[in-house]
């Protein structure tokens, strides 16, 4: 066993293709959020019949309450797996915000600053490189500094 599943997942991830894992992380980040609103959901309003009934009929299960308040599941039969898959869904949704960030930074999108001027759609990066949007104002040219003589 501690030879083969490590080889088998060596196989796996030589087969599987780099879309497949980011579309199975943003599963993950998907229904982490799910099931969070669900289990906040639990806790605020109780919970649904069918769950009651389980955990009434289910013997030896003491740790569903902590003194007098019963901790939400969502769609898990644990609340610490719940956790887990939650904390798990939290660090690969930060994994996907910090590549964000690097990218936005690295293309320079994160560095533009609105001019004072509200009539213009001059923006200026803290390199000092202009950006000129012409959609908003109606026409200009790149470089042209908010509020120059034309």
């Amino acid at each position: 066993m501690f030879v083969l599943i490590p080889l088998l997942w060596f196989y796996f991830a030589q087969v599987i293709k780099p879309e497949f894992l980011l579309t199975a992380f943003r599963v993950i980040v998907v229904l982490g959020l799910l099931t969070s609103l669900y289990g906040l959901y639990q806790l605020t309003f109780g919970f649904p019949a069918f769950e009651q009934y389980w955990i009434d009929n289910t013997d030896f299960y003491n740790s569903i309450s902590v003194g007098k308040v019963e901790r939400a599941l969502a769609t898990f039969s644990s609340a610490e797996e719940w956790g887990r898959y939650v904390e798990i869904g939290a660090l690969i949704a930060f994994g996907f915000a910090a590549q964000a960030m690097n990218r936005m930074r690295r293309t320079g999108l994160s560095r533009l600053r609105r001019c004072p001027d509200p009539d213009a759609a001059v923006y200026r990066t803290a390199d000092g490189h202009v950006w000129f949007d012409s959609r908003v104002s109606g026409a200009g040219a790149p470089g042209r500094e908010a509020g120059a003589p034309q």
